[in-house]
């Protein structure tokens, strides 16, 4: 017969691999809302979210330039695909689909950054996929972000 106290261990150990079983098959997303829950508050005063990784949680202003993102890549491996040759072609064609709809965004430094940061957040999701050529793109527009900022906005 099993003591109460042994089956009492043994009972905790199983719920404890079990949770482990369980956060190890937790969808990215689930393990990018556990960063944020960790995040702690940039100063005493600030309401500004900081994620575990230094990114801050923006909400309205960041689902703008998400939007912006979506765009301007689609726009870009839509010209790709439309047989447009050469990166800088491609860059060219996303830049003069959305620079209307977006106007807000090319004239604005803080929302170009805000959206090369999420252009560098899903290029690392695109890495950890294995999905190697598409970082590089992402890594492309961020230099090409960059570089408009420095030119044109700077």
């Amino acid at each position: 017969m099993v003591s109460r106290k042994k089956a009492a261990g043994k009972a905790r150990k199983a719920a404890k691999a079990k949770a482990e079983e369980e956060a190890q098959q937790q969808a990215p997303e689930a393990q990018m809302q556990q960063l944020i829950r960790s995040a702690s508050i940039a100063g005493n005063d600030s309401t500004t979210m900081t994620c575990g990784h230094g990114m801050d949680d923006l909400s309205s202003l960041q689902d703008y330039c998400y939007k912006f993102y979506t765009a301007f890549r689609n726009a870009y491996f839509d010209a790709h695909k439309d047989g447009v040759e050469g990166v800088p072609e491609c860059l060219a064609m996303a830049a003069s689909a959305t620079i209307d709809k977006f106007a807000d965004v090319w004239k604005d430094s803080a929302k170009m950054e805000i959206a090369m940061s999420i252009f560098l957040s899903m290029g690392v999701q695109d890495i950890l996929k294995g999905s190697y050529n598409v970082a590089r793109v992402s890594a492309g527009i961020i230099r090409y972000f960059a570089d408009y900022i420095a030119v044109h906005l700077k």
